[in-house]
């Protein structure tokens, strides 16, 4: 897969992870899906982490960040 479209699903990802109303589907996904969400993100696109790009960096972070605080619906 590009790696343009790669970084635009994460984007249509962080809406879904990011929105503070989830939908208890959402959450039940994102909690059950947690670890393996996590592990696939840290090592998702590190090329732009390489390069730099803080604010992928920063928004990363705030994505896993979410994923672990998910609480069971």
């Amino acid at each position: 897969i590009n790696a343009e479209y790669m970084g635009e699903a994460f984007h249509v990802f962080k809406v879904f992870v990011a929105n503070p109303e989830k939908a208890a589907a959402i959450r039940q996904i994102l909690f059950m899906n947690k670890e393996k969400l996590v592990a696939f993100l840290q090592g998702f696109q590190t090329e732009r982490e390489e390069q730099g790009d803080e604010q992928f960096v920063e928004e990363k972070k705030v994505v896993i960040a979410e994923i672990l605080n998910v609480q069971y619906p």
